[in-house]
Protein backbone atom coordinates (compact mmCIF):
# COMPACT_ATOMS: atom_id res chain seq x y z
CA UNK A 1 0.00 0.00 0.00
CA UNK A 2 1.55 3.30 -1.07
CA UNK A 3 0.20 6.73 -0.07
CA UNK A 4 1.59 9.82 -1.82
CA UNK A 5 2.19 12.51 0.81
CA UNK A 6 3.44 15.06 -1.73
CA UNK A 7 4.85 15.14 -5.25
CA UNK A 8 8.20 13.82 -4.01
CA UNK A 9 7.43 11.84 -0.84
CA UNK A 10 5.38 8.79 0.00
CA UNK A 11 4.53 6.37 2.77
CA UNK A 12 4.62 2.62 2.08
CA UNK A 13 3.05 -0.14 4.16
CA UNK A 14 3.63 -3.78 3.24
CA UNK A 15 2.86 -7.28 4.42
CA UNK A 16 4.23 -10.50 3.00
CA UNK A 17 4.46 -14.12 4.02
CA UNK A 18 7.42 -16.30 3.12
CA UNK A 19 8.48 -19.88 3.79
CA UNK A 20 11.87 -21.16 4.92
CA UNK A 21 12.43 -24.77 3.90
CA UNK A 22 15.01 -26.90 5.74
CA UNK A 23 18.34 -27.31 3.94
CA UNK A 24 19.57 -30.78 3.06
CA UNK A 25 22.18 -30.85 5.85
CA UNK A 26 19.46 -29.89 8.36
CA UNK A 27 17.22 -32.85 7.49
CA UNK A 28 19.76 -35.47 6.35
CA UNK A 29 19.80 -38.49 8.71
CA UNK A 30 23.57 -38.35 9.16
CA UNK A 31 26.14 -36.77 11.46
CA UNK A 32 29.19 -34.72 10.53
CA UNK A 33 31.92 -32.97 12.50
CA UNK A 34 32.02 -29.16 12.34
CA UNK A 35 35.63 -28.05 12.90
CA UNK A 36 34.67 -24.44 13.66
CA UNK A 37 32.14 -25.41 16.34
CA UNK A 38 34.26 -28.38 17.45
CA UNK A 39 31.03 -30.36 17.62
CA UNK A 40 29.14 -33.16 15.93
CA UNK A 41 26.06 -31.99 14.03
CA UNK A 42 23.21 -34.33 13.09
CA UNK A 43 20.32 -33.72 10.74
CA UNK A 44 16.71 -33.95 11.92
CA UNK A 45 14.33 -35.48 9.38
CA UNK A 46 11.26 -34.34 11.35
CA UNK A 47 11.83 -30.62 10.67
CA UNK A 48 8.94 -28.72 9.13
CA UNK A 49 8.84 -25.53 7.04
CA UNK A 50 9.14 -22.26 8.91
CA UNK A 51 6.66 -19.54 7.97
CA UNK A 52 7.57 -15.88 8.27
CA UNK A 53 5.14 -12.94 8.46
CA UNK A 54 6.81 -9.71 7.27
CA UNK A 55 5.48 -6.24 8.19
CA UNK A 56 7.11 -3.07 6.82
CA UNK A 57 6.44 0.67 7.08
CA UNK A 58 8.61 3.08 5.12
CA UNK A 59 8.80 6.81 4.42
CA UNK A 60 10.48 7.73 1.11
CA UNK A 61 11.61 11.15 -0.07
CA UNK A 62 12.79 11.85 -3.63
CA UNK A 63 14.50 15.29 -3.70
CA UNK A 64 15.30 14.77 -7.40
CA UNK A 65 14.78 12.17 -10.09
CA UNK A 66 18.25 10.84 -9.29
CA UNK A 67 18.25 10.73 -5.49
CA UNK A 68 16.25 9.04 -2.73
CA UNK A 69 16.22 8.95 1.07
CA UNK A 70 14.10 6.57 3.12
CA UNK A 71 13.50 5.58 6.72
CA UNK A 72 11.60 2.45 7.64
CA UNK A 73 10.65 0.02 10.38
CA UNK A 74 10.08 -3.70 10.04
CA UNK A 75 8.93 -6.70 12.06
CA UNK A 76 9.28 -10.36 11.08
CA UNK A 77 7.39 -13.01 13.02
CA UNK A 78 8.70 -16.59 12.61
CA UNK A 79 6.61 -19.69 13.27
CA UNK A 80 8.60 -22.95 13.50
CA UNK A 81 11.96 -21.20 12.98
CA UNK A 82 14.81 -23.67 12.35
CA UNK A 83 17.59 -23.40 14.95
CA UNK A 84 20.38 -25.46 16.49
CA UNK A 85 19.44 -27.72 19.39
CA UNK A 86 21.94 -28.99 21.96
CA UNK A 87 21.96 -32.77 22.35
CA UNK A 88 23.04 -33.86 25.85
CA UNK A 89 26.07 -36.18 25.55
CA UNK A 90 28.56 -37.56 28.02
CA UNK A 91 31.50 -35.77 26.45
CA UNK A 92 31.97 -33.18 23.75
CA UNK A 93 29.36 -31.10 22.01
CA UNK A 94 26.61 -32.38 19.74
CA UNK A 95 23.90 -30.42 17.98
CA UNK A 96 20.92 -31.12 15.78
CA UNK A 97 18.26 -28.85 14.33
CA UNK A 98 14.81 -28.12 15.71
CA UNK A 99 11.71 -26.09 14.98
CA UNK A 100 11.09 -23.49 17.66
CA UNK A 101 7.57 -22.22 18.33
CA UNK A 102 8.17 -18.46 18.08
CA UNK A 103 10.85 -16.02 17.02
CA UNK A 104 10.92 -12.43 15.80
CA UNK A 105 13.20 -9.78 14.33
CA UNK A 106 12.32 -6.08 14.59
CA UNK A 107 14.31 -3.09 13.48
CA UNK A 108 14.74 0.20 11.69
CA UNK A 109 16.39 0.85 8.35
CA UNK A 110 17.71 3.94 6.56
CA UNK A 111 18.65 4.12 2.89
CA UNK A 112 20.15 6.78 0.64
CA UNK A 113 20.80 6.88 -3.11
CA UNK A 114 22.64 9.88 -4.54
CA UNK A 115 23.32 10.56 -8.21
CA UNK A 116 24.29 13.69 -10.09
CA UNK A 117 21.82 14.70 -12.82
CA UNK A 118 22.69 13.14 -16.20
CA UNK A 119 23.12 16.62 -17.71
CA UNK A 120 25.50 17.70 -14.94
CA UNK A 121 28.45 19.94 -15.78
CA UNK A 122 30.80 17.51 -14.01
CA UNK A 123 31.11 14.78 -16.63
CA UNK A 124 32.68 12.14 -14.37
CA UNK A 125 30.26 12.61 -11.46
CA UNK A 126 27.16 12.25 -13.61
CA UNK A 127 28.10 8.60 -14.21
CA UNK A 128 28.34 7.75 -10.49
CA UNK A 129 25.63 6.61 -8.08
CA UNK A 130 26.28 6.21 -4.35
CA UNK A 131 24.01 3.88 -2.36
CA UNK A 132 24.08 3.50 1.42
CA UNK A 133 21.89 1.31 3.61
CA UNK A 134 21.96 0.75 7.39
CA UNK A 135 19.73 -1.35 9.64
CA UNK A 136 19.59 -1.83 13.41
CA UNK A 137 17.68 -4.87 14.60
CA UNK A 138 16.76 -6.91 17.61
CA UNK A 139 15.89 -10.60 17.43
CA UNK A 140 14.58 -13.10 19.95
CA UNK A 141 13.79 -16.78 19.78
CA UNK A 142 11.60 -18.51 22.36
CA UNK A 143 12.27 -22.12 23.27
CA UNK A 144 9.83 -24.54 24.86
CA UNK A 145 10.02 -25.07 28.62
CA UNK A 146 11.73 -28.47 28.37
CA UNK A 147 14.56 -27.15 26.18
CA UNK A 148 18.17 -27.02 27.40
CA UNK A 149 18.46 -23.53 25.89
CA UNK A 150 17.24 -20.17 27.13
CA UNK A 151 15.52 -17.58 24.98
CA UNK A 152 18.18 -15.73 22.98
CA UNK A 153 18.78 -13.84 19.72
CA UNK A 154 18.35 -15.84 16.51
CA UNK A 155 21.44 -17.87 15.64
CA UNK A 156 23.62 -15.90 13.22
CA UNK A 157 21.51 -12.72 13.42
CA UNK A 158 23.62 -9.57 13.44
CA UNK A 159 22.39 -6.60 15.54
CA UNK A 160 23.25 -4.25 12.65
CA UNK A 161 24.01 -4.27 8.93
CA UNK A 162 25.80 -1.60 6.87
CA UNK A 163 25.96 -1.67 3.07
CA UNK A 164 27.46 0.80 0.66
CA UNK A 165 28.00 0.71 -3.08
CA UNK A 166 29.40 2.99 -5.72
CA UNK A 167 28.09 2.38 -9.25
CA UNK A 168 29.53 3.71 -12.49
CA UNK A 169 27.42 3.73 -15.66
CA UNK A 170 28.48 5.21 -18.98
CA UNK A 171 26.37 4.12 -21.93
Amino acid sequence: LTYMLSENSQLRLAYGQTVNRPEYREIAPMAFYDYELKAVISGNDSLTFASIHNFDARYEWYPSAFSMFSLGAFHKQFINAIEYQIIPTGSGLQYTFQNTPKAHVSGIEAEMRLSAPRKSEMTFLRNLTLVFNAALMNSNIQFENNSLENNRPLQGQSPYILNTALFYQND
